[in-house]
């Protein structure tokens, strides 16, 4: 029967195993036993088979689109032809020849069958839509979903082992599956079969679970809502409309089709002893994708003398270039604030930049190169404080000789906030620098503790790091002196919030000033030193 399914056709002889396992779903649910008078199928489940779905082996089908953007013109459908019927599901198998590369996917009442001539094909590899490591299947399959309106039947086991097939069901499998032989053919199958197998996203909740990855994590999910208490079981109300829930299932995965342990390119590492956050492979996709991969590391993001200005006399450079970098490098310090000032400091230029302020983003990719497994560390058992850290360089600003203001916020020992900021105002002193960075900070420190009430945390008394005496009487002194009246009235709200005592601002000696990395380029050992501090550290010494 297989035979003849294939010349019908003329589908190729590698798909000689799908031919097999056809002809043993339709024999199964026809043939009649002589003595019984019923099918095999029939004897098992104890009703008569539903024969609805079938189709016929070979013949052209095609498959809705549904997951791609496609423009007005664009084909709504890809071209296959019929494969047969999944063995761990109600689907059918089909060979999708405009899907290479893509594998096997799943769509409700997205394939449409017919009966047409035969269609010639080039030879592939054996399919199988088992879906575990021992299996080998072709990179251009799809699976497409659908519904049967009658009887909904099981999958029904083969009774048929042969030593010829690669593909053979879990429940075909004589021996203990974990401990299978390993042949030098067996590692090219297992390699071609991980280059396309997809993760499944089930529509429904019944169809997670017939998964038992699925139930998994759903059950994770149930606990997590448990350990965190986010709910509370009460009685329905009479009068009200209760709003269902629904799940959504989604499986993170790379474009190799591997799951991923990092979201939004942040790579989380949960530990014994707390979590790490990198961006490793960012990294070298940055590196990659602007010519730097051979580049030769520095360890220090921007030089000290690295103040940079409008340059006017230096050749433009390339302003889509530019930006991409400045762009790509400020997405980037959402986990690497030891860079937080030099990128911002590169991005003032984006209207004309020159060659210069090329070579200083160049040289922050450069440096990421070199500590590329830094990240942050969170580690755990630390006394739960909120303190804030608040600095600027007076008039660093060479263009418009405007302040820069740098300020972090340590939750414990975290590092959960930072910021570096040009002043919108040139201050006349660097009292008035330093001030109006504190009053930044404050908001910041403010905004954290409503946001820490929602979890029931709340703190009295937050304290804010300053290293200017000035600037801190001056938060203390509700007094307008002459000296300080022109100063905007938006900053002096600092004054209102330390005299509830919301805020208490004291002093810190400069060597132990944490915001002094956000305000202006430093030498490699105090740079070294304040990114050790904020707990901005290499993998390798937390492990």
């Amino acid at each position: 029967m297989a035979r003849t399914m294939l010349d019908e056709y003329s589908v190729s002889d590698s798909f000689w195993a799908e031919a097999i396992n056809t002809a043993w779903h339709a024999t199964n649910r026809l043939y009649l036993h002589r003595l019984l008078k019923k099918t095999s199928y029939e004897l098992i489940v104890g009703r008569k088979p539903n024969v609805a779905h079938f189709r016929v082996f070979g013949c052209k089908c095609y498959i809705y689109r549904k997951s791609v953007r496609l423009t007005k013109f664009e084909s709504r459908c890809d071209e296959g032809f019929f494969l047969g019927y999944a063995s761990n599901s109600k689907a059918y198998q089909v060979y999708n020849k405009n899907k290479g590369d893509e594998g096997l996917m799943r769509a409700m009442k997205n394939m449409s069958i017919g009966d047409v001539k035969p269609i010639e094909v080039e030879d592939k590899p054996s399919t199988s839509t088992q879906d575990e490591p021992s299996t080998s299947a072709s990179p251009s399959q799809a699976q497409v979903e659908v519904e049967e309106e009658k009887a909904q039947d099981p999958p029904m086991p083969l009774r048929i082992h042969t030593a010829l097939s690669k593909d053979h069901p879990i429940d075909q499998v004589l021996g203990d599956i974990s401990k299978g032989v390993q042949t030098r053919s067996r590692v090219a199958s297992i390699c071609e079969h991980y280059s396309f197998v997809s993760c499944l996203e089930p529509k429904h909740v019944d169809e997670a679970l017939c998964d038992p990855d699925w139930m998994n994590a759903m059950h994770e999910e149930l606990n997590n809502f448990a350990r965190n208490k986010v709910w509370t079981l009460v009685e329905r109300p009479r009068d009200h409309n209760v709003i269902g829930t629904k799940w959504i299932f989604r499986n993170k995965q790379d474009e190799n089709g591997l799951v991923l342990s990092f979201f939004l390119g942040l790579q989380i590492k949960q530990l014994k002893d707390g979590m790490f956050v990198s961006q490793t492979k960012y990294i070298k996709d940055l590196l990659k994708r602007f010519g730097l991969e051979d580049a030769k590391p520095i360890k220090t993001p921007m030089a000290t003398n690295g103040h940079l200005d409008l340059d006017e006399g230096g050749k433009l450079v390339d302003l889509k270039l530019y930006r991409s970098m400045i762009g790509s490098l400020l997405y980037f310090t959402v986990s690497r604030p030891d860079i937080m000032f030099s990128v911002c400091m590169c991005a003032r230029f984006q209207a004309a930049p020159k060659e210069c302020h090329l070579v200083a983003v160049k040289r922050i990719l450069r440096y990421l190169k070199h500590s590329s497994t830094i990240g942050l560390w969170y580690p755990k058992g630390a006394k739960f404080k909120l303190v804030g850290y608040s600095d600027s360089d007076y008039a660093g600003c060479k263009v418009d000789r405007k302040s820069t203001s740098g300020s972090c916020q340590m939750l414990g020992r975290s590092l959960v906030s930072w910021s570096s900021k040009k002043q919108n105002s040139v201050a006349l002193s660097t009292a008035e620098a330093e001030y109006v960075s504190a009053g930044s900070c404050c908001a910041q420190l403010l905004w954290m503790k409503q946001t820490l009430l929602d979890y029931g945390i709340s703190f009295t008394k937050t304290l804010l790091l300053c290293d200017n005496d000035s600037a801190i009487k001056i938060a203390n002194n509700p007094v307008q002196h002459s000296r300080t009246k022109h100063i905007d009235i938006r900053h002096h709200f600092l004054r209102d919030h330390v005299a509830k005592c919301d805020i208490v601002i004291s002093h810190i000696r400069t060597e132990d000033q944490l915001a002094d990395i956000f305000t202006k380029p430093l030498d490699e050992t105090r740079f070294c030193k304040l990114r050790n501090e904020l707990n901005v550290i290499d993998f390798s010494n937390v492990v």
